[in-house]
């Protein structure tokens, strides 16, 4: 009998030990979470899944896709809730992989702990995600736009929606690269008339110079 008691004080002292260890969240433990959640990145890139061949000169040719987004540094101490579109989806990093986004939305992810401790289910950071929309020209010039990588529409991704075709785009492009080589030529010209006005100062404060040094020494030999 006595054997029975102690085995059953040995099985409630494990007990209680159990609980309490699932019952702490120490400062440490809330330290430890919020740092993954602040080491997590989103990358999103923009997958391509439909290219549409003109059949006209009348059309355009154009692609069509959607946006994935990877979840970095992730941590099974984690899990996400994410909002889009109007609803929330509790979500593994893991399983990010499997949801598609349309360009320009707006996407927030919010990261909680996912622990055996009661330091789970605490929301420790949020992101917000704007999705740029994919550049058709881009896609189709990328040749052209090495040689003219400053034009606006010489980038992959773009910040908001234009509703400019290709072909419109394209003639700012050339308009943009002929008014860079007006502004060359015109270099030389403008050079030409700063080295003459230099020239002209250069002269003036020299021939300015040598009229005051010559009354200098005029009024010297006078004083003699």
């Amino acid at each position: 009998m006595k054997y029975v008691k102690y085995l059953m004080l040995c099985f409630l002292f494990c007990i209680t030990l159990n609980v309490k260890a699932l019952d702490s969240c120490t400062t440490d433990e809330m330290n430890r979470l919020k740092e993954l959640a602040g080491n997590v990145e989103f990358k999103y890139n923009y997958e391509i899944s439909n290219e549409y061949i003109a059949e006209n000169a009348a059309e355009e040719n154009f692609v069509e896709g959607v946006f994935k987004i990877q979840v970095l540094n992730h941590n099974e101490d984690l899990r996400y809730v994410l909002q889009y579109d109007g609803s929330e989806f509790e979500i593994n990093g893991n399983d990010l992989s499997s949801f598609s986004f349309d360009e320009g939305e707006t996407i927030t992810f919010k990261i909680y702990s996912y622990t055996t401790n009661l330091c789970t289910h605490n929301m420790l950071k949020t992101y917000t995600i704007k999705l740029p929309y994919y550049n058709q020209y881009y896609h189709y010039n990328k040749d052209k736009c090495e040689s003219n990588q400053e034009f606006e529409y010489c980038k992959e991704y773009l910040d908001k929606y234009t509703g400019k075709s290709i072909s419109e785009i394209d003639e700012e492009f050339e308009k943009n690269k002929n008014d860079g080589l007006n502004i060359v030529s015109e270099l030389p010209k403008n050079n030409i008339v700063i080295i003459i006005i230099s020239l002209i100062v250069v002269l003036g404060l020299g021939i300015g110079g040598v009229v005051v040094y010559s009354q200098y020494k005029k009024r010297k030999k006078d004083d003699l």
